[in-house]
């Protein structure tokens, strides 16, 4: 069931990113379901003269004399980013601010992890009529590959809507983003799993054996293939790892912990598919 929450803004950090008061202390709020280029060094990205002007025009026309905003989230729960920031939607005098920066070209509706779980049909509509009327980011031949990107965030959100809806019709998977610590407590347990994770790196070990980066800096997940399973590995990393990929894949296995983190150990290729296995008769 979504939440809401009224919040005091504290600063504007960048055009995506709001300072407020939770819990009588101050917490980042990054925004959902967009991703505008940076305006400041704050969140350690590399500014750009467009997101610089968005970041201008934000803080001047958004937030001019606003001292309190309403952030909503889809979930039961409030959710974190990998950083620790809060994810969520800011609404501002009424208006969804996430759903702004949309319309007026500053932003695709990013559906890299998934389409959007809130407002869904307003992003998208607003998406449509920034790109009819060549608005922003719409407008510049020069970010034309965010039309490129708009393809393989397409391609990933399909994958993400197929173990939404798997989870749905009450499969048992997790997802290696949302459900980290139920990851940890089955390696904890050396309990098998099934896991739902975007390929983002590939390793070889002096052993021959192949590590695939399932996880994120701030919450590791690996799957661990020996060195007999090296051709498949390599196969799967050549097929799911880098940009215009459909990076996702479910993992199947026994989850432990090696050297204080979560890895799945893969023995058969059978243990690895790109739609959701059957856990449940």
């Amino acid at each position: 069931m979504p939440q809401r929450r009224v919040c005091a803004l504290v600063e504007v950090v960048d055009t995506h990113t709001l300072l407020v008061q939770w819990n009588d202390r101050p917490r980042r709020l990054r925004l959902m379901d967009v991703a505008p280029e940076a305006g400041s060094t704050a969140t350690g990205q590399t500014p750009t003269q467009f997101g610089r002007e968005a970041l201008e025009w934000a803080v001047a026309t958004v937030f001019c004399g606003v001292r309190d905003l309403e952030i909503e989230t889809p979930n039961d729960d409030w959710l974190s980013s990998n950083s620790g920031s809060l994810l969520a939607y800011a609404v501002v005098s009424g208006e969804s601010y996430n759903v702004r920066l949309v319309r007026e070209g500053l932003s695709p509706c990013f559906e890299k992890y998934g389409h959007p779980l809130m407002r869904r049909h307003e992003m998208e509509r607003a998406e449509q009529w920034a790109r009819r009327e060549g608005r922003g980011l719409w407008g510049s031949a020069d970010r034309g590959r965010y039309r490129e990107l708009k393809r393989w965030w397409q391609l990933r959100a399909g994958q993400v809507e197929g173990f939404r809806h798997a989870v749905d019709m009450g499969e048992d998977i997790f997802d290696c983003r949302l459900h980290y610590r139920e990851i940890v407590q089955h390696a904890e347990a050396r309990a098998r799993a099934v896991v739902f994770g975007d390929v983002c790196g590939a390793f070889e070990m002096t052993d021959g054996a192949t590590l695939l980066q399932i996880g994120s800096p701030c919450q590791p997940l690996c799957a661990y293939f020996p060195p007999d399973m090296k051709r498949h590995a390599a196969f799967l990393a050549r097929e799911h790892f880098g940009e215009y990929k459909p990076n996702y894949l479910y993992f199947d296995g026994p989850v432990s912990l090696e050297a204080g983190q979560p890895q799945i150990s893969i023995e058969s290729p059978d243990q690895v598919s790109t739609c959701p296995p059957r856990t449940r008769d």
